[in-house]
């Protein structure tokens, strides 16, 4: 009976709970020792970079990397061609964010001004999505102004908000390049010319991250050897510390699907604008048969009335010729 005792207390459920506890501590903390290949789940933060060509973009990209890196010589193309996708690992935060520096938009080519369109940033959202990309945690527009306000640059902000929509508004932010010699003073300025201007005072509410600041460390200077360097990457440095305060903060990500210039989007309203247009192209058809209709009731009889009832039919076949070919340029758009 003692021994049918003991091995009943020896298996008992309470002590083959705590041999698994022990199992588990003994193997994690071997793999710990000695395991390879260690994985931690990281989280992602998806961060959209675009803008007017030469406006530093990729300069911003850099100074996120490494804000030690010295710029390319100054040309007037675009660096960037097509979109691109880079990941990084902030190591003392397990983050990845990931960069998508888009294409020069309004750009100065060797042969024409190549004024971009949409199709442009929908190209990107559709390499955004091979990648699982689904979601932006911020749209960063970039803008040189610092040798003051550009027309030009506030009338491509402007369009590139009514081509993402305004709800994107409250993942977006402005960043002002080429700020590296910038001191407080001198941003504080900047930023309340901006609020005052009466183009951008218009689209300042848009940013809802806010006005931020880049840059990087001037080629010139480094290629002269001149000590101002040392001030602007202590700067840069400033900068890059902020906008990576600014990524990390957002906790409420922009679904791509639910932005103005999403696929998924743009291909809903497609249709319902398609449907909307067979229906009136019906009601149309409609129109012309009732015109029909009363031209045979009228018969020879009203000159006047027959000429009226004419023009209105032609009108009517005319409004039906548009119709016809606003479908199937939609049709074309979608098989695009």
């Amino acid at each position: 009976m003692r021994f049918q005792s003991s091995l009943r207390d020896r298996y008992r459920p309470e002590n083959v709970e705590s041999k698994r506890e022990t199992i588990k501590r003994e193997i994690e903390k071997e793999f710990k020792e000695n395991g390879e290949y260690k994985m931690k789940k990281v989280e992602h933060i998806n961060i959209l970079i675009i803008g007017r060509t030469r406006t530093g973009k990729s300069t911003i990209k850099a100074l996120l990397i490494d804000p030690t890196s010295i710029p390319d010589d100054l040309t007037l193309k675009s660096g960037t061609r097509d979109p691109q996708f880079q990941a990084f690992h902030l190591q003392d935060k397990d983050v990845v964010i990931n960069i998508i520096d888009t294409p020069g938009l309004f750009e100065r080519s060797s042969q024409e001004i190549d004024i971009r369109d949409n199709k442009t940033i929908l190209n990107t959202i559709k390499m955004c999505a091979t990648m699982e990309i689904t979601k932006f945690h911020a749209i960063c527009f970039c803008a040189a102004l610092t040798s003051g306000i550009n027309v030009e640059d506030i009338s491509s902000i402007r369009t590139l908000i009514d081509y993402f929509g305004k709800e994107t508004s409250k993942n977006s932010c402005l960043i002002i390049t080429h700020c590296e010699s910038k001191d407080e003073k001198q941003r504080h300025k900047l930023q309340q010319e901006l609020t005052e201007d009466v183009y951008f005072k218009k689209i300042a509410p848009f940013f809802k991250l806010g006005i931020l600041f880049s840059g990087s460390i001037n080629r010139d200077d480094y290629n002269n050897g001149n000590e101002s360097v040392y001030n602007q990457y202590f700067t840069v440095v400033d900068y890059r510390a902020q906008l990576i305060q600014k990524f990390l903060s957002v906790k409420d990500p922009l679904p791509i699907n639910e932005m103005l210039i999403s696929p998924e989007r743009s291909a809903n309203e497609l249709k319902q604008q398609k449907d909307n247009e067979v229906i009136q192209l019906k009601r149309l058809l409609q129109e012309q048969e009732e015109i029909v209709e009363e031209f045979q009731r009228k018969g020879s009889k009203d000159e006047k009335q027959i000429q009226k009832l004419t023009e209105k039919y032609r009108a009517a076949i005319l409004r039906e010729q548009q119709l016809r070919s606003s479908i199937d340029n939609m049709e074309n758009d979608r098989r695009y």
